[in-house]
């Protein structure tokens, strides 16, 4: 008569002695465990990291400053210069990891409210503004105006186009400044000498950041910079802030090898040659 290995042991468990038994559960516990302990290792891996990660962030700046001029810088007394102004806006890095070659561009986010615009000339002053569409995706203000110090000195025009600045590292819990550019405080100071006498919209900034981190990583940032609608424009003096919205979260960025830039530089240049013939 055949006897089955259930019925020899009447179950399973019933198969093995009290010390094997014992051993079964002790190796399950010491599974568990280390699968636990795993885990937390892994989760405090993940944290650690997170805690040293950099957090880029513009900063909300007051401003105080007299506007009689579309040339009027804000933060320096004197005219805008080209490109970029003397008005600063503070990048803050609030990790625990400072970020290196940190650069920035920017473009207009509702400049096509501007074009669709006939003529934004203010007739109440000395200066003619309008803004152009160059080329596709390239734009202008053509700026006509009399200049502060030199009375008799007549400067046209300003490119919209993104123009590059860097600054070399911001500091865990520290800031750095970057430069605005000049069509947007040009813009804004349109906006205000003429806001008493017209419906108009204010330029909309948007500010393209760029860093690496410690581990050779780049990110890409983007944020809105505007002016919010509660400012105070008594006489020629401006109190107001500059505020930020963050339109995209930090995304790591394929950094080109130096072939890729030799082979995208000689077929700009390529383009170029044809262009000229």
């Amino acid at each position: 008569m055949e006897i089955t290995v259930k019925e020899a042991c009447n179950g399973y468990w019933q198969c093995f002695s009290t010390s094997e038994y014992i051993q079964v559960i002790a190796v399950s516990i010491a599974m568990i465990a280390a699968i636990a302990s795993w885990f937390s290792i892994y989760t405090q891996s993940r944290l650690d990291k997170k805690n040293k990660e950099p957090i880029i962030v513009p900063g909300i700046k007051n401003i105080e400053t007299k506007i009689d001029h579309i040339m009027d810088d804000w933060d320096q007394t004197g005219s805008i210069p080209k490109k970029f102004s003397n008005t600063t806006l503070p990048i803050w890095n609030y990790g625990n990891t400072p970020v290196f070659n940190v650069s920035y561009s920017y473009s207009i986010e509702n400049f096509d409210y501007f074009l669709e615009k006939e003529n934004l000339e203010k007739k109440y002053s000395d200066y003619k503004l309008k803004a152009l569409n160059k080329e596709e995706g390239k734009y202008t203000l053509s700026l006509q105006y009399t200049h502060k110090e030199k009375p008799n000195q007549v400067i046209t025009g300003t490119d919209i186009v993104p123009y590059i600045r860097s600054v070399d590292v911001i500091r865990p819990n520290s800031n750095n400044v970057i430069k605005l550019p000049d069509y947007f405080l040009i813009l804004l100071n349109n906006y205000f000498l003429d806001s008493l006498f017209e419906d108009k919209k204010m330029p909309i900034l948007l500010l393209n950041l760029y860093y690496d981190d410690i581990n050779f990583t780049t990110w890409r940032q983007q944020f809105r910079v505007f002016i919010p609608n509660t400012y105070q424009f008594k006489g020629e003096t401006l109190t107001t802030l500059f505020h930020y919205e963050v339109v995209q979260k930090k995304r790591k960025v394929k950094m080109p090898t130096i072939k890729e830039n030799e082979k995208r530089i000689k077929k700009r240049q390529e383009k170029e040659e044809k262009k000229n013939k």
